[in-house]
């Protein structure tokens, strides 16, 4: 008989059978050294819908040391498939998975690993480990830190989403920050350390963070006060500007960004060809005019009147040149700073 055939029957046997009956029937099979290993597989899939205890110990000792074609078997269970009641247990199970030294393991127990982050508190440990382990292979990190950036778009409320302190966010930041502080190995191996891991794994995260508008800021005033670390920040707070908040918002954090590019005038080049970049895409804005205000409090200086003229021209380009915009850029070049003058006379002002 084939493989998918006694795996299917194993399945039909215990469908129909009272739970105190098929429950045996299963655990033998799961036991059973003379069974395929693909059929031990597919009836250890089958133990996590059963509330008996026998059926979790033997959870148990599969996860600790099953064969790997049963924990892979654990590794694809996802939470609707099993009773509320058991989310929790089997969760913890899961994320013993993912910290299992068998790579493949590990690595098809992390790929689902968000999807139980709302029932096992186990998850965020391990989460948070493999996102701030140095010495783990890139892989591995990289999967961990797109597990962190799906539980944080999931919406699920602090301390798993969100950015406050004592949140799953904060603290991985906060362990990679002390990383960086403490001095990082440059220019050397992967196995030997590799090159600013810990700033390799902060620019990583933080370019995963598509659809998570509300952390940007937050994140960005963690970094702050971090040598080396201003242009990451400040790429945060460029996508932290948002052109439909009231004006108030909008200019506070544009505040924000020129504060981050103090005394920067490359960096406030940067990351003001990056701020038009971020803006000029996207709908017709229904008002411009909050924007238009928020631009007006930048002041005189060389940053405030380089960010000044990416958010003229993003906002001339998006609206299609209203008269506000085109004003608004046009005098921009007579702007106290040269380097603004010349980048507003750079800027194509079109006609409404």
């Amino acid at each position: 008989m084939k493989v998918t055939v006694r795996k299917t029957a194993a399945r039909l046997a215990a469908s129909p059978l009272p739970p105190e009956r098929a429950l045996p029937l299963l655990i033998r099979t799961a036991r059973d050294p003379r069974a395929h290993v693909d059929v031990r597989a597919a009836v250890t899939a089958l133990l996590p819908s059963f509330a008996d205890e026998r059926a979790w110990q033997l959870l148990e000792e599969t996860a600790a040391d099953g064969p790997a074609a049963s924990r892979l078997a654990m590794a694809q269970c996802s939470p609707p498939e099993l009773p509320p009641a058991h989310r929790a247990r089997f969760g913890a199970l899961v994320a013993r998975l993912a910290a299992s030294e068998d790579e493949e393991v590990a690595a098809r127990a992390m790929w689902l690993l968000d999807g139980w982050a709302a029932y096992a508190p186990e998850v965020l440990g391990v989460v948070h480990d493999g996102c701030t382990d140095l010495s783990a292979p890139d892989d591995r990190a990289r999967s961990a830190l797109q597990r962190l950036c799906e539980i944080l778009r999931s919406g699920l409320p602090h301390p798993i989403g969100g950015a406050g302190p004592g949140g799953l966010l904060h603290g991985v930041v906060s362990r990679l920050l002390e990383a960086v502080a403490a001095g990082e190995p440059q220019g050397r191996d992967p196995h030997e350390g590799g090159d600013l891991p810990a700033r390799r794994r902060l620019e990583q995260l933080a370019g995963s963070l598509y659809a998570t508008p509300e952390l940007y800021a937050p994140l960005a005033e963690q970094l702050a006060g971090t040598p080396g670390l201003a242009p990451l920040r400040g790429g945060l707070l460029v996508r932290a500007v948002d052109l439909t908040a009231p004006a108030p918002r909008q200019a506070a954090a544009l505040r924000a960004l020129t504060d981050a590019a103090a005394g920067r005038p490359v960096l406030a080049g940067q990351l003001a060809r990056a701020l038009e970049e971020h803006l000029r895409h996207g709908e017709v804005l229904d008002d411009p005019g909050p924007a238009l205000d928020a631009l007006a409090t930048l002041g005189d200086g060389l940053a405030e009147g380089l960010f000044a003229v990416a958010l003229g021209a993003a906002l001339g380009q998006r609206q299609k040149w209203p008269e506000p915009c085109r004003t608004a850029v046009l005098d921009l070049r007579h702007h106290p700073e040269p380097e603004v003058r010349d980048a507003a006379r750079a800027v194509r002002v079109g006609r409404p």
